[in-house]
């Protein structure tokens, strides 16, 4: 009986310690200043990658919730499929609204996509280093 209780006061405390992206940024951003509070950044190896992924991770970064600031490298058109066996790197800004309750509703939809598409197979999403 003790094991079990040991087991679920453990699972518990590793899910409440388990933070989202945005709040480690944030928490890093307002900690050090050397990384920014709403840009992110994703980096994506391709060898890892279909067709298929591409295509959800393209529909995903594409949301309306998100903009794109830079992409590298400069010679990859956007929105064409990935160039075989490479990494390229995504910067991407999440959008604020002014009204709190519609800046919570596109924080909660920023914060699902970003987990979708972080579960992505080959993407990788990180804060973006202020430089």
């Amino acid at each position: 009986m003790k094991v079990l209780l040991v087991l679920i006061g453990l699972t518990f405390s590793m899910q409440i310690s388990a933070k989202h992206i945005l709040d480690r940024c944030r928490d890093a951003a307002l900690a050090t200043g050397y990384v920014y509070e709403n840009i992110l950044s994703a980096t994506v190896d391709t060898k890892k990658m279909d067709k298929e992924d591409q295509e959800i991770f393209w529909t995903l970064l594409t949301d309306d919730v998100f903009t794109i600031v830079k992409h590298y490298p400069k010679s990859y058109e956007l929105g064409n499929y990935f160039p075989a066996n490479s990494h390229l790197k995504f910067t991407f800004k999440l959008l604020r609204e002014r009204d709190y309750s519609t800046d919570a509703r596109l924080e909660d939809k920023q914060r699902n996509l970003i987990h979708y598409m972080s579960e992505v197979s080959g993407v990788k999403i990180d804060c973006a280093y202020a430089l």
